[in-house]
């Protein structure tokens, strides 16, 4: 996992980087956006980004698959490539995007999207908060943070000051906090009386997290996942996603799904067969 902090000079920029990616991204109606970097944290905030902004969304996973993601897309769409500044995949990307036909594109590079991307959705006033280390607890919400427009921080000590700004900044209705965090996440967020779902266990997490979901949309379908990489149907919000093992699913989502009304489980991932016929 990359850092794409860098210190004193990460807090000087924020409100200028903020400003400069609101007016690029307002400048034209853009119809798919695509996230171009080597970093897990960058990709999903930029997914979660464009599907809060109901945009048809990609991203990229090689070099190599620069051109061949352009060949799936229809060649209409205005493009917005966002890219990390220090960590991206093709360099000049949106050159690449206009010279292969495209109706238009553009290009952002971001420090941090988690923190800047956010600058471009002033009407959120609901956030989830899940530790930045481990991918699982970000892809667990993620469903629910669409279903309740809310937007998802990878917060830690390091970072909780430029996010208490953003907070201070807004009306803030519900703080979520997912999973463990650092003690200075969980005191810069004790004023917004959060809701907590840490039961020291993150297959109990996700079930926590999925009852919530169910709660505010009722469906019989859910998402079977290691919780090991994005994927797009998970970022969506078109339904929860449950965590299996690579071979044996823990009991605790076994028993669960046994005693609900889930009738259908897609599988993510080629490897989880083994653990999706066992859940049968």
């Amino acid at each position: 996992m990359k850092n794409m902090i860098r210190g004193g000079i990460y807090s000087v920029c924020l409100a200028f980087l903020i400003i400069s990616s609101m007016s690029l991204i307002s400048a034209q109606e853009i119809t798919h956006i695509i996230s171009n970097s080597e970093d897990w944290k960058d990709v999903y905030s930029v997914i979660h980004y464009a599907n809060l902004k109901k945009i048809s969304n990609d991203f990229l996973v090689s070099t190599k698959h620069g051109s061949v993601l352009l060949n799936g897309l229809k060649k209409n769409k205005e493009i917005m490539v966002i890219s990390s500044r220090t960590s991206p995949f093709v360099i000049n990307y949106d050159s690449a995007i206009i010279d292969a036909g495209f109706a238009g594109a553009d290009e952002i590079t971001v420090d941090n999207a988690n923190l800047e991307l956010v600058g471009d959705l002033p009407d959120i006033k609901d956030f989830i908060f899940v530790e930045g280390t481990y991918g699982y607890n970000a892809i667990a919400v993620a469903p629910y943070a669409v279903l309740t427009n809310s937007w998802v921080f990878q917060a830690d000590r390091a970072n909780i000051d430029d996010i208490a700004s953003i907070l201070d900044s807004r009306k803030v209705e519900n703080i979520m906090i997912y999973g463990f965090v650092d003690k200075e996440v969980k005191n810069a967020l004790e004023k917004y009386n959060p809701e907590v779902i840490d039961t020291g266990d993150r297959f109990k997490d996700d079930i926590e997290i999925t009852k919530k979901y169910l709660g505010k949309k009722p469906v019989t379908q859910v998402i079977l996942s290691n919780g090991e990489f994005i994927e797009k149907e998970i970022m969506s919000g078109s339904g929860p996603v449950l965590f299996t093992g690579k071979e044996n699913v823990p009991d605790q989502i076994k028993e669960y799904i046994e005693g609900s009304d889930i009738e259908i489980g897609v599988l993510i991932g080629a490897d989880l067969v083994g653990a999706a016929t066992n859940i049968r």
